[in-house]
């Protein structure tokens, strides 16, 4: 099972993981989306989506796994528009608090001793890491060990059909209490 893993920004971190075994992860790609920062916020969004499509694409993932942020408004509109970009590529969304995933990892709660974690260094072979793809990393991996509502699966999996369903609720006709009342009233009379 490939999860995506994303941290919102408009310095946009993600991660692909997949899990292997019982308790082995491996990392299949990760990466920063900047969008540019003389552009127009709305247009900076596009972007970040735009790019995330392409990683949609590419890598297929069963599952994505946002950490989000509702501390700024344009980062909100952010989680909004990829919570739209899953359901339109027909993709369950899990979102997870970064302290939730944190605890959930027996990870450092400060990011300064969380990114120095061995922990998480063995799983990035090269470069230098940045504290987005490690937030991504995080969620994602964290997703394996937080526990789903009973219906999770049932619910997404209805999410994923290619037709829509159209329910009509009909309430058994009945007359009105104040009627009910006078009629009762006048009989006993």
């Amino acid at each position: 099972m490939k999860i995506l893993g994303i941290d919102i920004g408009f310095e946009c971190g993600w991660c692909v993981i997949e899990k292997i075994g019982k308790n082995e992860i491996k990392v299949f790609s990760y990466g920063i989306i900047i969008a540019p920062a003389k552009i127009h916020y709305l247009e900076r969004l596009f972007f970040i989506v735009n790019d995330l499509r392409k990683i949609i694409k590419k890598f297929k993932p069963d599952i994505i796994v946002i950490e989000p942020t509702f501390k700024n408004i344009k980062l909100a509109f952010l989680v909004g528009m990829c919570l739209q970009m899953a359901k339109k590529e027909k993709i369950p969304v899990y979102l997870i608090s970064p302290r939730r995933a944190r605890k959930l990892l027996n990870l450092p709660l400060s990011k300064k001793h969380l990114y120095n974690s061995r922990k998480i260094k063995k799983f990035f072979k090269r470069g230098k890491l940045v504290s987005h793809i490690i937030d991504a990393f995080v969620s994602a991996w964290a997703w394996f060990l937080e526990p789903k509502p009973s219906d999770f699966w049932k619910f997404h999996e209805h999410t994923k059909n290619t037709h829509t369903h159209t329910h009509t609720h009909t309430l058994p006709s009945r007359t009105p209490r104040t009627q009910t009342f006078r009629n009762a009233r006048s009989k006993s009379g």
